[in-house]
């Protein structure tokens, strides 16, 4: 599940810096809100996969002790 949060956030990512860059030269002012939210995805994308590897390390340290 952590591993599909993950990889979610990731494309959100990088579909709005896509559409963020595009809107750069189109109108810069509506991407502003893209940067944003692309820099809000960039974190959230980092909160997953911190989460995801600290979950699969206590799995590890439970297996050597089972």
């Amino acid at each position: 599940m952590l591993r599909i949060l993950e990889t979610a956030w990731a494309s959100i990512s990088v579909v709005t810096l896509m559409i963020a860059v595009y809107k750069l030269f189109v109108d810069w002012q509506s991407a502003v809100y893209m940067f944003i939210f692309a820099a809000i995805s960039i974190v959230m994308y980092t909160v997953r996969r911190k989460q995801r590897i600290r979950y699969e390390q206590d799995e590890r340290e439970k297996a050597k002790y089972h």
